[in-house]
């Protein structure tokens, strides 16, 4: 067994997975003999090969095999990961970006060898992603984003904290959602309504109810400057 594995180009600590249920997957195992794989170091194949573990245990669970893994599995596998009350194993959000980048690694080399899906996103949990695509003017410009530049001293929420009002109001308030993915949804929703309703009397109407109480915890009035401090 293994010269069988010495001549598929493994070498010693290249990890191999095994389900009780499947037994060896030739496809999943055949990723730690990538050619970008195998110059990494072991302790590089040992997280990888546990993301991957956590996550085909999540979808094993579901009845779905990895290649059949979807954008809305992979949001529930996070939620589950970070935040579910019924996993005793929860993690913070940089061990699941740990987590991310070895089943973004794993599903970018699959799609490219087997044209399977890609259902991880390709920003990460703390960073927010900040790659290249966001700082390509051209992309800005497709999707009509213009950059609004404020000054170091400034709060970069100030634009949009009469967003808040409106959101609290007709997606959080008096609410009871059961877990982050459902809030996730409806919030989707809400966000879906809000860029077709944009002057809607009602969202109008919290907007300004947000700014007024924002310049009342300020205690600054509208039009006039702020008071110096004595």
């Amino acid at each position: 067994m293994h010269e069988r594995a010495r001549e598929n180009g493994a070498r010693d600590g290249t990890p191999i997975l095994w389900s009780a249920r499947h037994g060896a997957d030739l496809w999943i195992n055949l990723f730690f003999r990538a050619d970008e794989i195998v110059s990494k170091q072991q302790t590089t194949w040992r997280r990888y090969a546990y993301a991957l573990v956590v996550c085909l245990n999540f979808l094993e669970q579901r009845g779905r095999l990895w290649f059949e893994a979807s954008t809305r599995d992979y949001t529930d596998f996070k939620h589950w990961r970070m935040a579910d009350s019924r996993n005793c194993g929860r993690v913070e959000g940089t061990s699941f970006d740990t987590d991310r980048a070895g089943l973004k690694r794993f599903y970018a080399w699959a799609s490219s060898e087997y044209e399977v899906f890609n259902p991880i996103p390709s920003q990460s949990v703390q960073s927010g992603g900040h790659g290249p695509g966001r700082r390509d003017p051209s992309r800005r410009r497709s999707h009509k984003v213009e950059l609004c530049l404020t000054p170091t001293s400034a709060s970069w929420a100030n634009p949009i904290e009469a967003q808040f009002g409106p959101l609290r109001n007709f997606v959080m308030g008096g609410s009871n959602h059961p877990n982050h993915t459902v809030l996730a949804s409806r919030l989707q929703d809400y966000l879906r309504w809000r860029n077709v309703n944009a002057r809607h009397p009602d969202v109008l109407a919290a907007q300004r109810r947000e700014r007024a109480k924002v310049r009342s915890e300020r205690q600054q009035r509208w039009g006039r400057p702020r008071p110096k401090a004595a």
